[in-house]
């Protein structure tokens, strides 16, 4: 019987069995590559491997509430059913058993559909991933048992508890119930005005904060509050708030005796009666397919960008000079860079660059003082007392020669000024204007740049920016014989350091200039961190953007692989849930179609305006989720920032693209099923 069960109700079994196959598949692939020896030898694999080890989370949460939701949409349907057979002398035991042999059929085809769905197509997505990462050579994606043994564990347990869950309602429930179980709505809810207008009022708090905010780091913290709003503003609004409009316009006794709008009107009131939920919960996963996807597409498409602010230098070199601690429980402020040791790193530079067939480009060096000191009005303080329009900042005292040569500036420097630039908008600094320093002097400013060399210019919310000031003479400050001011508490004494910087430009094949750069990195970290040499005990920081490629590629090309794996689910979950609605529709409207014809309305009105209420129903979803990610879009932007993704054309151009391809598929998703809704109708 339960064999026949699945072989009957195959219209209602067969899409649920293949989004079964689908689930598993994603899951087991994408374990599969956390999994994957091949992994291991790509560059980047740590950030790969933390980033599939999160998607194979995500996707255990999701599969659990897809599962489950969905199952419950086969058991609406088939509460006739089941009732039929208590009242043909079928014990609850009885049921019970074909329930546990469909599920027994449903999860054999279900896992081994699923794994060798994922063991086929695992390659093929592993091969789009180092695509993605822009691997240039092609790595094996390997065998491993852990997925397999993961994947059937996590859907074992799914499958258990949906029998479990299946077998209790069966239990629970009277036969008559059952009975007539079928035409029950979902949770039908009721024109409730207190429902809609705080649906109505969670909607326009979550807009409102997403419009309101201004600072990438609100965004953030806001954006789940922002979400869980807007969710339960829209399943708010769709249960209530529909019903409350539809009933309204009920009301309106001009608009409501006309015989399209009669019609229309009290069918739509039936429907969204039933149908509310599903309808939510449609418009719930189009917005997340749609924000998920994209705000991957948008990151990986402006990584480039992002790359480039981020590592304004293919070659940085930073030696911070050694400490010398005043007690044993402080650490004191560094010692100038010495003329030997930047002898020392600049040999072991010309020979790397030689080893490695690499040249230098358009090189930037100087010797420099860095201070994270408190920007207050234009006064520059050495302390830790805060106000609320402190900025805090981190300032790079150079000599004047260095710095005007770093500028491109001519004039020389007069008693009692200097050069300046910073990358805030927050920290604004005129020509002729006057700057204080912690040495209590103040300065009149020469010169402010509009740009520096290998400088990024981009500084997040302007927090903690970047302040470049030259000085003719860089003695006058000395932090460790600086005394805090008066009423101000003194810094922490690790707050400055001497360091000694080099930025250039390579030149040379990518292969070439990474393994230079690691060779160069390995070489100077042996040379100033020998313990044999305590007094050459300076701290090496030796980056650059051939360094970052890798792990910077593999972030946002592991980005859109998820964002890509994650909106397929998503929208599986939608075309089932649009499927599963459109069969509820055509058991409804079967009867409804013969009462219309009765009363005089022939085929083609009664089709026509079937097929009204149907596109209102079901475009609602997409409507209400195309307005939510519009309205979203000043808070994913913020959001975005937080990755220094800046283009506001990039970005409005993948989210009108990736709206325009999803609306595409929700129409024909929408076309195939109506298909089988007009087959039931007929």
């Amino acid at each position: 019987m339960a064999a026949r069960n699945l072989r009957t109700n195959a219209a209602a079994y067969l899409p649920y069995l293949l989004t079964c196959i689908f689930t598993v598949a994603m899951y087991y692939i994408i374990s599969a590559i956390a999994c994957s020896p091949g992994l291991q030898t790509m560059r980047g694999a740590a950030t790969l491997e933390s980033m599939m080890n999160f998607g194979t989370w995500v996707l255990a949460i999701f599969s659990v509430i897809f599962l489950l939701y969905t199952n419950s949409f086969l058991m609406k349907q088939r509460k006739k059913e089941l009732g039929l057979y208590s009242i043909l002398g079928l014990e609850k035991r009885h049921v019970a058993g074909i329930l546990f042999f469909e599920m027994l059929y449903t999860a054999a085809i279900g896992l081994v559909g699923g794994l060798l769905a994922g063991m086929l197509l695992g390659k093929l997505l592993f091969l789009l991933l180092t695509a993605l990462v822009k691997l240039p050579t092609v790595v094996s994606m390997g065998f491993s048992l852990t997925p397999v043994l993961n994947t059937l564990a996590l859907f074992g347990v799914i499958y258990a508890v949906t029998l479990v869950y299946n077998i209790l309602r069966v239990q629970l429930a009277k036969p008559i119930e059952l009975l007539y179980g079928g035409s029950q709505g979902e949770k039908e809810p009721k024109a409730s005005w207190l429902l809609t207008v705080l649906g109505v009022l969670c909607l326009g708090g979550g807009y409102t904060m997403a419009q309101l905010v201004q600072k990438p780091q609100e965004a953030l913290l806001l954006f789940f509050v922002a979400v869980v709003l807007v969710i339960l503003g829209t399943y708010a609004l769709f249960t209530a708030g529909s019903i409350a409009l539809l009933k309204a316009l009920r009301k309106n006794k001009r608009f409501y005796y006309r015989s399209r709008n009669f019609i229309s009107v009290s069918g739509m009131i039936y429907r969204m009666k039933q149908n509310a939920v599903g309808l939510a919960n449609i418009c719930i996963l189009s917005t997340m397919v749609l924000v998920t996807v994209l705000t991957t597409v948008s990151l990986y498409a402006g990584q480039e960008q992002m790359l480039r602010i981020n590592n304004p230098s293919d070659l940085e070199i930073r030696i911070v000079g050694r400490r010398t601690p005043s007690s044993e429980t402080e650490m004191g402020y560094s010692l100038p860079i010495t003329q030997e040791a930047i002898t020392k790193i600049e040999g072991i530079l010309q020979d790397k660059l030689s080893e490695h067939h690499v040249t230098l480009r358009s090189t930037v060096q100087q010797p420099q003082l860095l201070w994270y000191l408190v920007l207050r009005g234009d006064t520059l303080l050495d302390t830790t007392t805060s106000q609320a329009d402190d900025l805090l900042c981190t300032v790079h005292f150079l000599a004047a020669e260095d710095f005007a040569k770093m500028a491109g500036i001519s004039e020389p420097l007069g008693e009692n000024e200097i050069y300046i630039y910073t990358n805030s908008t927050r920290a604004l600094f005129a020509q002729d204007g006057s700057v204080t320093l912690p040495d209590g002097k103040t300065y009149r400013v020469k010169e402010v740049p509009t740009s520096l060399p290998y400088v990024s210019s981009y500084t997040l919310n302007d927090t903690n920016p970047d302040i470049y000031i030259g000085l003719s003479d860089l003695s006058s400050l000395d932090p460790q014989a600086m005394q805090p001011s008066p009423g101000e508490e003194g810094s922490d004494r690790r707050n400055a350091s001497y360091q000694y910087e080099l930025c250039s430009a390579l030149e040379g094949e990518e292969e070439d200039c990474i393994a230079f750069l690691e060779d160069f990195r390995d070489s100077v970290q042996d040379t100033l961190l020998n313990e044999e040499h305590p007094e050459e005990g300076m701290t090496p920081i030796v980056r650059g953007l051939y360094l970052t490629k890798s792990d910077w590629y593999a972030t946002y090309g592991g980005f859109l692989f998820l964002g890509i794996m994650l909106g397929s689910m998503f929208m599986a979950a939608a075309v089932l849930i649009i499927y599963y609605k459109q069969i509820t529709e055509g058991y409804a409207d079967r009867q409804r179609f013969d009462i219309l014809q009765k009363v005089g309305m022939d085929a083609r009105e009664v089709r026509g305006t079937i097929n009204r209420q149907i596109l209102m129903v079901f475009f609602l979803p997409l409507a209400a989720a195309v307005l939510h990610v519009v309205i979203a879009m000043n808070m994913i932007v913020k959001m975005l920032g937080l990755f220094a993704l800046t283009n506001l054309t990039l970005i409005w151009t993948c989210a009108g693209v990736t709206t325009l391809i999803f609306a595409v598929l929700y129409v024909t998703v929408y076309a195939l099923t109506a298909k089988t809704y007009y087959k039931l109708v007929r």
